[in-house]
């Protein structure tokens, strides 16, 4: 059976029910004052009304009730919230910022802190700093002095050439310490071509601190005397000669039987044996296998006795002085006992010698 049948059917047995009620009292309860016939019947309508409206019923005879408009009492006030709350709003990430700067790898590429300097000296700070925003930096931004220790020759330096986002660059700025020994700290910022400073993780500076020292003084050193050098002997006259026996040799300027001024004859003697002999006023000795020096031949005791040559090894040097008062050496470099060949190398300084 349809609702509105069952309804149409309803209404007049409710009706009939509640007037039967009100007219015939039950035994000795005591009637509800003030209620009469037509409070019932209001009654009744009013609660078919709500049935109607809670199954969207068509009254009797065909008329549809339409739901009663909801009061503004009923309204939620703006702002309430429904009875099931919604979803809960997750902030998202951090949005990127236009100027931000990061630190470099290191920051601080010069002068880290607490790195003592002189009183007064001058020195330079490079900070390496990275854009970690989403705006180039161009040569319009500058880095500039913040607070602290005014340490900078100049407290606005210009960055040279752009840098674009996620690049890092090397600033560099000319300081000077104080003159007064302690710690000073000098802060900087970056400053973007509007003007508007920012820094590390959005408004902190980056710095530089040093340890103004005094100089470490310089120890007092005794001089070390240095030796006088030896000159460098002059050498008068040098050259190789061949002799024969009979020959004679002029040391001042190695002629072969000059005739005038020879210093050496070589001979043999009674024995055989081939001997080298001074002449007139020069004088000579052995002086060895090492090679002397003018030094060593003046210290050498020349006088007048002759070198048997069959006696002393090849390469022996002798020490002379010639007739005109010069000193040098001698070398027998070649011999021939068959022949009686000498060859010798000789050496003449200057006089006076060095």
């Amino acid at each position: 059976m349809k609702p509105n049948h069952w309804l149409r059917r309803l209404y007049p047995a409710l009706l009939i029910a509640f007037a039967a009620a009100c007219n015939f009292p039950a035994g000795d309860a005591t009637p509800t004052p003030g209620l009469n016939a037509t409070q019932a019947h209001q009654t009744v309508v009013a609660r078919v009304t709500e049935v109607a409206m809670q199954t969207g019923t068509a009254l009797a005879g065909g008329d549809t009730l339409t739901p009663a408009p909801v009061t503004p009492s009923d309204t939620p006030a703006p702002g309430t919230p429904s009875a099931t709350p919604g979803p809960t709003l997750t902030p998202s990430s951090t949005p990127n910022l236009c100027d931000v700067v990061g630190p470099g790898s290191p920051i601080d590429v010069t002068i880290p802190d607490d790195s003592e300097v002189v009183v007064g000296s001058t020195f330079t700070k490079i900070w390496r700093l990275v854009n970690q925003g989403t705006c180039t930096w161009t040569n319009q931004y500058a880095v500039v002095w913040d607070s602290g220790a005014q340490l900078g020759t100049q407290n606005v330096v210009f960055l040279n050439g752009s840098v674009p986002p996620g690049a890092s660059v090397d600033i560099s700025v000319e300081m000077v310490a104080p003159t007064t020994p302690d710690t000073y700290q000098s802060n900087w910022k970056m400053r973007n071509a509007s003007g508007v400073l920012f820094g590390l993780n959005g408004t902190g500076p980056f710095w530089a601190r040093i340890k103004a020292v005094n100089p470490t003084p310089t120890p007092t050193r005794t001089p070390t005397r240095t030796p006088t050098p030896t000159a460098t002997p002059i050498v008068h006259i040098s050259g190789t000669r061949q002799l024969v026996v009979g020959n004679t040799l002029n040391l001042d300027n190695l002629f072969v039987n000059d005739g005038n001024g020879n210093d050496i004859s070589y001979v043999t003697d009674i024995t055989d044996n081939h001997v080298i002999n001074p002449l007139g006023g020069a004088s000579m000795a052995v002086y060895g296998a090492a090679q002397p020096g003018p030094a060593n031949c003046q210290g050498a005791g020349l006088g007048q006795a002759g070198v048997t040559v069959e006696s002393q090894p090849i390469g022996t040097f002798l020490c002379f002085q010639t007739d005109q008062g010069r000193f040098g050496r001698l070398q027998i470099s070649a011999f021939d006992p068959g022949s009686g060949a000498l060859t010798v190398n000789v050496v003449t300084w200057q006089s006076p010698s060095p």
